[in-house]
């Protein structure tokens, strides 16, 4: 019963954190409910495929950009700030993916009070693999106040231009409290 009742906290404080949920944008393509990407008619940057756990997992794609004849990176953040009640320690989640050369997701987290930023946390991820791997963000507070907003960014980012066929999917975000995420 315990379990349970913290797996429905877990999967609720991140709106849509599990990608279950897929609506589609205003060009008519699907992207995961409550984020924003820039998927348009031409290009598909972010893509459901199978999840960590439950169905469905968020895959941002490297993608060639016709009009600017170079490849772009996709990009995901959460569509608004969304509330939160509590001062929390960490952000983590499950990765998965190909990344090709130099290619990088970086994953930042913004926490809000009374629309005022006063914490952070970020991580750069420079490989993944086919098996789905836990990653932790340590949440870091400027001031000791409790937040009432957050907002998530997700992109991929070229050290040296993007490589063609990198992909970095994502499940199963979850806010932390605590001391310290979980390893």
């Amino acid at each position: 019963m315990i379990a349970i009742r913290s797996f429905s906290t877990v999967s609720q404080n991140v709106p849509n954190g599990s990608f279950e949920n897929w609506v589609f944008n205003i060009s008519g393509m699907p992207e995961p409910e409550g984020w924003k990407t820039q998927n348009d008619r031409e290009m598909v940057f972010v893509e459901s495929a199978e999840g960590q756990s439950g169905n469905f997992s968020a895959c941002l794609n490297v993608v060639w950009d016709r009009m600017k004849q170079e490849y772009a990176g996709g990009y995901l953040t959460s569509a608004t700030l969304f509330a939160v009640e509590e001062k929390y320690s960490g952000l983590t989640g499950y990765i998965s993916g190909n990344s090709n050369n130099s290619d990088t997701l970086l994953i930042s987290i913004s926490l809000y009070s009374d629309d005022q930023k006063i914490a952070n946390g970020c991580i750069a991820i420079t490989s993944a693999s086919s098996n789905w791997q836990q990653f932790n963000i340590k949440i870091n507070y400027e001031q000791n106040i409790k937040p009432d907003k957050a907002g998530i960014s997700i992109s991929i980012i070229p050290a040296k231009g993007f490589h063609y066929q990198t992909v970095y999917c994502l499940d199963d975000l979850n806010l932390n409290c605590g001391q310290e995420p979980r390893k």
